[in-house]
């Protein structure tokens, strides 16, 4: 969401953006399929397509495929034309760039996040066009069309005692979980457990789970522990 975000807002400021995606990987690879960053046309940039080692260098291509306008593969690593840039797990990568036209597009898959709906970003590789669709799915290849699947930001319902939810509730903020606590006696209502919510009870006093334990289990809750 924040890459989309980003790309968005440069290009409602007037920035030519791209949009690059990754599309293959050969060997070993730090980030998976559909990994993604965008590219302003002055070169700043969000987001990561492997581990911090080729990022520039994508980037300045992203800058050469917004000056000519036109989208490009670029393959990186392995069976890549660039010797000069090496991925240190040994694999290769091919990328994606896609030279934005339409920020409305990424504005509907934005929107469908917000509402913590699945949504999907359709690239046509023939005509060059990006178009969005509801729903989920995975990320990958259809034909000559690559899906990019997105799933709304996961999200942790913790509910314990201050000193364990606490530092639960760091640890998973720091590993980029959406966090809800749930004060004692509360019981969550079904629109804060979706199927991107995991549920932690921490309180080891089966009186005080039980009733949790009841709203949770009838839920679409990816995971409960306690």
């Amino acid at each position: 969401a924040d890459i989309l975000a980003f790309a968005a807002g440069a290009m409602e400021e007037g920035h030519a953006t791209a949009l690059v995606t990754l599309v293959e990987i050969r060997g070993g690879a730090a980030r998976a399929i559909g990994a993604q960053m965008a590219v302003r046309e002055d070169g700043l940039y969000c987001g990561f397509v492997s581990g911090g080692c080729t990022e520039a260098a994508v980037a300045a291509e992203a800058v050469i495929a917004l000056q000519k306008g036109m989208d490009r593969n670029l393959r990186l690593g392995e069976g890549s034309p660039f010797f000069d840039i090496v991925l240190p797990c040994g694999g290769g990568i091919t990328l994606t760039i896609h030279v934005l036209r339409d920020a409305a597009v990424l504005r509907l898959a934005l929107t469908a996040l917000q509402r913590r709906t699945p949504a999907q970003l359709r690239y046509h590789s023939g005509a060059q066009v990006l178009s969005f669709e509801p729903g989920g799915g995975v990320s990958g290849w259809e034909g000559d069309e690559f899906v990019r699947a997105y799933r709304p930001k996961p999200r942790l319902l913790l509910a314990g005692t201050p000193m364990e939810a606490g530092a639960v509730a760091r640890i998973a903020e720091a590993s980029g979980y959406e966090v809800v606590l749930v004060d004692r006696g509360q019981i969550p209502s079904p629109d804060q457990i979706d199927a991107d919510t995991a549920v932690a009870l921490l309180y080891h006093d089966i009186d005080r789970e039980l009733p949790l334990f009841d709203a949770v289990l009838a839920s679409r809750a990816f995971y409960i522990g306690a």
